[in-house]
């Protein structure tokens, strides 16, 4: 007798507030949804995910709006307006029998031979519709917000794209200009190549007194470069001013 009672106890909930439970109960999800701290409700995390994820594999669609129209159906009210957060006194952690006790809201019966009864009913489906528009515009408020997080965040990872852009075609237009200047002034080639000799050897544990002499004699003095490339009359130039006589092998300067 006990074991029927209970079968026809749940054989009496709506299959709404059977998979509602059932959905809340899993702890797979609690990400997404779970019970709240008093164990007397529960709270939707996320509600992006709840709408593409559970509402499908639930209740065979995935419209918020229509979700939160049966928990109003079935006297779920809000708790906390700054999260999706419900409860309900027959919908407690661990006392799946107490959904029985959860009914639909009574509609408010047309009262016989009263005047204007026709309008009261017109009234109550006026101030229904309000409320459903309400329970939409709070979902679409929603979604909105999260929107705005996925739109500021392509926003910086665009502008950090940009900025790597930025520096890699700044790098290639330095060393373009290297390889001009390299091109058209080949004892600037040289001395880059001796100097990078130099400190090569330096960082090997050299002296650090290093001069670099050419294989003609001749002492070059490093100069930083320029931004301009040379033309064949600076290049000379650069030549004249740098160039040193070879000394004789008696010491003095022919």
């Amino acid at each position: 007798m006990v074991k029927k009672s209970v079968e026809n106890a749940s054989a009496s909930v709506p299959p709404f507030l059977k998979k509602c439970y059932e959905m809340v109960d899993d702890e797979a999800t609690d990400s997404i949804i779970s019970w709240s701290q008093t164990s007397d409700g529960f709270v939707i995390w996320d509600m992006t995910e709840f709408s593409v994820r559970l509402l499908p594999k639930y209740f065979k669609h995935s419209n918020f709006s229509s979700f939160m129209r049966q928990l109003n159906i079935y006297g779920f009210r809000k708790i906390d307006m700054d999260r999706w957060e419900f409860a309900n006194d027959g919908f407690v952690r661990g006392q799946k029998h107490l959904l029985k006790n959860i009914g639909r809201r009574k509609k408010l019966q047309q009262p016989a031979n009263s005047d204007g009864s026709g309008e009261k009913i017109q009234n109550l489906g006026l101030w229904k519709e309000i409320e459903n528009l309400k329970t939409d515009k709070n979902a679409l408020m929603q979604e909105l917000v999260k929107l705005r997080q996925h739109q500021e965040t392509s926003d910086n990872k665009l502008l950090l794209l940009r900025e790597r852009l930025h520096g890699m075609e700044k790098n290639q237009q330095q060393m373009l200009s290297f390889l001009v200047m390299a091109m058209q002034s080949p004892a600037f080639l040289v001395q880059m190549l001796r100097r990078m000799a130099e400190t090569a050897s330096m960082l090997d544990g050299g002296t650090g007194d290093v001069r670099s002499v050419a294989s003609d004699g001749m002492i070059v003095r490093y100069q930083p470069p320029v931004d301009e490339t040379p033309n064949s009359e600076q290049t000379r130039n650069f030549i004249s001013e740098n160039q040193e006589v070879d000394p004789s092998p008696d010491g003095f300067t022919r």
